[in-house]
């Protein structure tokens, strides 16, 4: 048989994997130049094959996705490149699920299986006290046991509290009142290195960053890696359901429900996680803070990634 399709732009498409789902068949094909998972579909097997506006299921880094049914759950297991490209160390991260929109679109879902890892459920009136990390004068905070409200008018503030676990998923509402920058945080330090995930309402993006102080240059004194971006739906209530997991070396976050960035990095082992704001005034409530087992054995370690990139 011919190729499905002849795009002329790319190096190849590797790894096809094509499934039925919701009476469509589905193309999965990973792209060597932006190393991300795309998807066409089609009424049959045979094809002709299409695109919808957005064809990213998996996002940079991810790649030769597989499907594989597990029960009424169909999973996708995928290597992902820890530097984002394809001559890096590749690991394998925890699977994730395939759904449709009513459109017929794709959707990421998170693994139904971390339900019953949790250890243990914290609630929000139990969690530990909230702070501020660089004691921004117009920075304020009021915290109630099923309410939190956090802003800061003038400058930046990071606003934490400290993990109960290494390994969790911490998740709730999230409802941004009025404009400026904001985020959640993880894995950060008293000094405020860690990961920060801005969470753009207007436009609807997401982006992961590993932010901090390099020590090893003193002419480039700072870390700040934008490893993986995600796009999500807006809503005029600027009203988010956010999930965020923290699984080992493993990063996943999910936005009504949805998967938005998942992604391995080993730079920050933080203690603390939180929020952030810049000129901007946001509330939490529902939250709950799950405890996940450590992992039995790293699916990749921090000296195996040293070791391939020569650091």
């Amino acid at each position: 048989m011919p190729p499905l399709l002849y795009p002329l732009v790319y190096d190849d498409i590797e790894c096809p994997c094509v499934f039925e789902l919701g009476g469509r068949y589905y193309l999965l094909g990973s792209i060597r130049e932006d190393v991300s998972v795309r998807y066409w579909f089609a009424p049959d097997f045979f094809g002709e094959y299409h695109s919808f506006q957005s064809d990213v299921v998996l996002p940079h880094g991810n790649y030769a996705a597989r499907t594989v049914l597990d029960g009424a759950h169909l999973l996708v297991y995928n290597f992902f490149y820890v530097q984002r490209k394809n001559d890096s160390l590749r690991v394998l991260p925890p699977p994730k699920e395939l759904e449709i929109d009513q459109e017929g679109q794709l959707l990421l879902k998170s693994y139904y299986r971390w339900n019953q890892m949790i250890k243990k459920i914290i609630p929000q009136g139990y969690l530990p006290d909230v702070n501020h990390l660089f004691s921004n004068p117009s920075a304020t905070s009021v915290i109630e046991p099923d309410k939190w409200v956090c802003g800061s008018k003038g400058g930046y503030e990071v606003f934490y509290f400290q993990k109960p676990s290494a390994c969790f998923i911490w998740e709730g509402l999230l409802i941004v009142e009025g404009m400026g920058k904001l985020g959640l945080v993880t894995d950060i330090d008293q000094n405020g290195n860690g990961y920060f995930i801005s969470l753009d309402v207007s436009n609807g993006h997401t982006e992961i960053t590993a932010w901090g102080f390099n020590p090893l240059d003193n002419r480039q004194n700072f870390i700040f890696n934008n490893l993986q971006a995600g796009n999500f739906t807006t809503n005029e209530a600027k009203t988010y359901r956010f999930r965020l997991i923290r699984y080992g070396s493993y990063i996943e976050l999910s936005i009504d429900g949805v998967v938005k960035l998942t992604l391995v990095d080993y730079t920050y082992t933080g203690d603390v996680v939180g929020l952030f704001s810049a000129s901007s005034v946001l509330s939490l409530q529902e939250i709950t803070f799950s405890v996940l087992p450590d992992p039995t054995e790293e699916f990749a370690s921090r000296e195996e990634e040293q070791k391939q990139s020569g650091t």
